[in-house]
């Protein structure tokens, strides 16, 4: 779903305004915590991931334009580098913060963070709309006033953000992907009617939109909540702190592709270590090296690509490219959740059935359950 709509927030950044597309993401993601906040159920906390991941990613996605908006091109790493420099302060301030929310009022949690979004958000919000507003008195641009009918505006969205390809794109990618989920939930698993025909439908939809478009630490390593979420969060500290060094590297030698030379092996490295090392008998300190690694090789994957992108594409592109870029981000991190969801729903209470003591197999379906919550 998010993956989805970031192409869509690119055409409202472009056809509208870039102030307006960034208040609408605020909005819709105060509207997912907000339900979050007050959901009794789980059909509202699903409806409300869907509303707050559009909203934050979008968010994300229009602060990315901006800085693309605002930079040369020799200083473009530097401003993505710095629109990520904010995740070293959440990444110590979240964790201790968690466990105290989880302590009295999880609700609030939301809460507070609905409280805040609008106010950090502000700043940046009032700082475009008045160079916006300087830039109309200057004559430096000005509004395109259109004459068209509500019909043929209504025509015309239809076609600029193509909602027949977005519902191509949710449909056939939750539908196929689910399925590797869900399939244990039925009592057929594989062999369910219902699992197999939205694995076809699925593939059918995606095939469909081709041809169109022509808390792992807790439970195994025992550590307290703050401790898990500081292990955690070492990529979000790491890597912007990395990356506004690589975005002064690209600076002052003009060149992106060593870095990205150097970058590619060293995540696969940490990939491969962190297989290695995630068992209980390891010392938790080979953990936190994988992360530095991977949150080093990522960052700088990610800083990368996201040049590359710009040095390729003139300036009424950049939300369009940058949009391409989530696009396929989003896709690949849903496949990626989905495979890895498969393998903890479909082998996780087989492995524990064989790997528990007698004593303990009788609670085999209590300790599951635990396992999936944590």
């Amino acid at each position: 779903m998010t993956a989805a709509c970031t192409m869509p927030i690119a055409k409202i950044l472009n056809l509208w305004d870039r102030t307006l597309g960034l208040s609408l993401m605020v909005l819709i993601a105060m509207i997912g915590l907000v339900m979050m906040a007050a959901c009794t159920n789980i059909g509202t906390y699903c409806a409300a991931q869907v509303f707050y991941y559009v909203g934050f990613t979008g968010l994300i996605f229009s602060i990315d334009v901006l800085a693309t908006d605002t930079s040369s091109l020799r200083n473009r790493g530097m401003a993505f580098a710095f629109t990520a420099s904010p995740y070293m302060i959440t990444a110590f301030a979240g964790a201790p913060l968690s466990e105290q929310f989880h302590e009295t009022n999880w609700r609030w949690a939301y809460g507070c963070v609905v409280i805040l979004l609008p106010v950090v958000a502000s700043p940046l919000i009032v700082t475009r709309e008045l160079a916006k507003q300087k830039a109309l008195k200057e004559h430096k641009f000005e509004y395109k006033q259109g004459n068209r009918t509500w019909t043929e505006s209504l025509k015309l969205y239809f076609i600029e953000f193509d909602v027949i390809g977005i519902l191509f794109l949710i449909a056939g990618f939750s539908l196929f992907l689910l399925s590797f989920v869900l399939a244990r939930s039925t009592p057929d698993q594989w062999r369910s009617a219902k699992t197999i025909s939205m694995i076809v439908v699925g593939g059918v939809v995606i095939i469909g939109f081709v041809a169109y478009f022509t808390s792992y630490l807790q439970v195994v390593f025992d550590v307290s909540i703050t401790k898990a979420g500081y292990i955690n969060s070492i990529f979000d500290f790491i890597s912007p702190l990395w990356l506004i060094r690589a975005g002064f590297l690209i600076r002052t030698t003009g060149h992106f592709k060593w870095l990205l030379l150097c970058a590619v092996p060293l995540y696969m490295l940490a990939v491969g270590l962190m297989i290695h090392f995630r068992s209980p008998g390891n010392n938790i300190g080979y953990i936190i090296m994988c992360e530095v690694f991977m949150a080093l090789g990522d960052g700088t994957i990610i800083l990368v690509m996201q040049v590359a992108v710009m040095a390729a594409s003139k300036h009424d592109g950049y939300a369009a490219m940058l949009a391409l870029l989530s696009l396929f981000g989003n896709l690949s991190g849903a496949v990626g959740n989905s495979i890895s969801g498969a393998i903890w729903t479909n082998s996780l209470p087989a492995k524990l059935r064989e790997l528990l003591p007698e004593e303990a197999l009788p609670d085999w379906e209590t300790t599951t359950a635990r396992w999936r919550c944590s």
